[in-house]
């Protein structure tokens, strides 16, 4: 198993933050990650991205050319990089802010509101948490306890926010279960 990704979106909604968390992840339970970023002055509002790589196996190189996931964030991020998504790749769009019409024949496309659905929780920083929790219900690559230990150890250094990253990633798992039923 090895699964390349990339993940864009406005610098401050988490990109970087999703990135190194699922390779902490991965780390963390036996598998092996490595995690690319691409900073510049896209930092502070324009488009930034982040390279991941997943696997069972040693990873030769952080380059992705085709990706086999691309999780976007806006609109901008989903036009840049919808080229480098293989056919048939499975593309995670923020449904809030990416317009994904007329890609369903050639990706596989989980489109979530995942903006609106963190604004509903209270604090709209847990909207890649969200996507996160998705990700690992529609991938398998974890499983809901491996990331519950991954939320407690990666974003609980403010113990305050334990329960909510938890609940935003729980949020996730349960809208991939419910859209596979």
């Amino acid at each position: 198993m090895e699964l390349k990704m990339i993940i864009a979106g406005f610098g401050g909604q988490g990109v970087m933050v999703t990135g190194k968390f699922l390779g902490y992840a991965a780390c963390a339970h036996n598998k092996q990650a490595m995690f690319l970023p691409q900073y510049g002055p896209e930092q502070r509002g324009g488009t930034a991205s982040c390279t991941v790589i997943l696997s069972e196996d040693e990873i030769g190189s952080p380059i992705v050319g085709k990706a086999d996931v691309l999780m976007v964030f806006n609109q901008p991020s989903l036009e840049k990089f919808l080229p480098r998504l293989k056919e048939g790749g499975l593309l995670f769009a923020n449904a809030t802010l990416c317009d994904t019409a007329g890609l369903e024949g050639r990706f596989e496309v989980i489109s979530i509101p995942v903006d609106d659905m963190a604004k509903e929780m209270g604090v709209r920083q847990v909207a890649n948490i969200i996507m996160t929790g998705a990700f690992t219900a529609k991938t398998g690559i974890f499983t809901a306890d491996e990331i519950s230990e991954t939320v407690k150890h990666v974003l609980g250094k403010k113990p305050e926010l334990i329960d909510l990253n938890e609940a935003a990633v729980q949020k996730g798992i349960a809208l991939m279960k419910t859209a596979t039923a």
